[in-house]
């Protein structure tokens, strides 16, 4: 299995590039859509939860060669649980890279199956197969931005520890061991000086900063709970430098071998990571220097974020659905007291164990109900119209077949007084 890793700053590209091949089919997905533009627009919303990021695109490719595909099962399911797998391998291991560097990998499998089960679905991805070669191979586009928290999956040495992943993903399914090219030519003399974190699991200072920066640098957050939680949690320490009225950045961390270690913000890169907090420290400094005399104004209203924005939403179409999905509900289950499914269009109204119904999509949930309340995970203005367009026509159809039984039984009640006229 050849597993190929890329990252990029063009979700509709990527996806028009993966979906408009010919015999291109979707397998599986978080995402609503079921054609190229329609999942193009969706992707939009995660990288609105972080803007700066300028490569939110994660493409990864698993290949198998013509021995797999002759001996091996390589169905639907399959194909898209080991390119579901690829993604959570490269997640646990980017959190945690000394987990693939273990002999015994126990709990890097059992990290990755929590992963797949409990926050996979708070990214936004699609799987799908290409049938026009003849080998099988499938593409797996995702948002490195989760969907919850904003926070963007680190990439550093990702194609390495890809190669890492399919050789325990080959272990684990029986399948050939092949190796991509650049796994073949990685013993290169700039790869042996890296070498090193390879043997101890920990990576070079320099990914540590970017990493730490990534993790903590998310919108909405102010620069001192970003400069507070790269100091707390990371031991990073960022400073602005004036030079000639300019201001630029020194990050400070001190190596596992004691050293501490200096690198300028240029080091590391413009990233929102980097750009953020230099236009902050810059800001601050400037003003330090151009008006200390002057008593400080009053704090501007902080605007909200592009992720309190959509939790905002969120909360909104939860309100305004609930009181919706359970008129349905109640319609639909009228005379029917075990129904366990009501579908319209391409949506479903389950039972929660609370007895409460709850809305999916296929066998995404949209709405759910715990603890008295309910809690919208990804609905959009589209499920929204379309779940009060049912119900708008629900009640007048509830409406028509009243109106008819009371015309019947006044027409009944008018023939029975004709007949009783009649007798008399």
């Amino acid at each position: 299995m050849i597993g190929k890793v890329f990252q990029n700053n063009n979700f509709r590209e990527t996806t028009r590039y993966v979906l408009h091949k010919e015999k291109a089919r979707i397998l599986d997905g978080t995402v609503a859509g079921d054609n190229f533009d329609t999942i193009s627009r969706e992707f939009l919303m995660s990288h609105d939860l972080n803007p700066e990021i300028e490569r939110p695109v994660y493409h990864l490719i698993q290949s198998y060669s013509y021995q797999d595909a002759e001996a091996q099962d390589l169905s639907d399911d399959f194909q898209r649980d080991r390119a579901v797998e690829h993604f959570a391998g490269l997640v646990v291991s980017a959190r945690e890279p000394k987990l693939l560097l273990q002999n015994d990998k126990t709990e890097y499998k059992k990290k990755v199956k929590d992963f797949i089960e409990l926050e996979l679905c708070e990214y936004q991805w699609f799987c799908a197969t290409h049938e026009d070669t003849k080998h099988k191979h499938t593409h797996f586009v995702a948002s490195r931005i989760n969907l919850i928290d904003g926070r963007c999956i680190p990439t550093w040495q990702d194609r390495e520890r890809s190669q890492r992943i399919c050789r325990e993903i080959e272990h684990e399914q029986g399948l050939e061991p092949l190796q991509s090219s650049y796994e073949i030519e990685r013993r290169s003399p700039t790869r042996r000086q890296k070498e090193e974190w390879e043997k101890t699991g920990i990576a070079p200072v320099m990914v540590q900063l970017q990493d730490a920066i990534d993790q903590e640098a998310t919108p909405g957050r102010s620069i001192d709970q970003v400069l507070t939680a790269l100091r707390e949690r990371h031991d990073v320490e960022a400073k602005p430098k004036l030079n000639k009225g300019k201001c630029s950045i020194v990050f400070e961390k001190v190596s596992e071998s004691g050293q501490l270690v200096r690198m300028s913000g240029s080091q590391i890169g413009r990233g929102y990571t980097y750009g953020a907090i230099e236009r902050q420290l810059e800001r601050e400094a400037q003003i330090e220097i151009d008006a200390p005399h002057l008593e400080p104004k009053a704090e501007a209203e902080p605007e909200i974020s592009p992720l309190e924005q959509v939790l905002q939403e969120q909360i909104e179409y939860a309100q305004r659905l609930a009181p919706q999905i359970q008129t349905i509900w109640e319609s639909e289950r009228s005379g029917r007291p075990k129904l366990k499914t009501a579908s319209f269009e391409k949506y479903q109204i389950r039972p929660s164990q609370d007895d409460q119904p709850e809305l999916y999509r296929g066998d995404r949930k949209l709405l759910e109900y715990s603890e008295g309340t309910y809690r919208a995970l990804g609905l959009t203005e589209q499920d929204c119209l379309a779940i009060e367009r049912f119900n708008a026509l629900s009640q007048e159809q509830a409406a028509d077949r009243l109106r008819q039984s009371q015309t019947r039984q006044t027409e009944q009640e008018r023939k029975k007084q004709r007949s009783v006229d009649q007798e008399l």
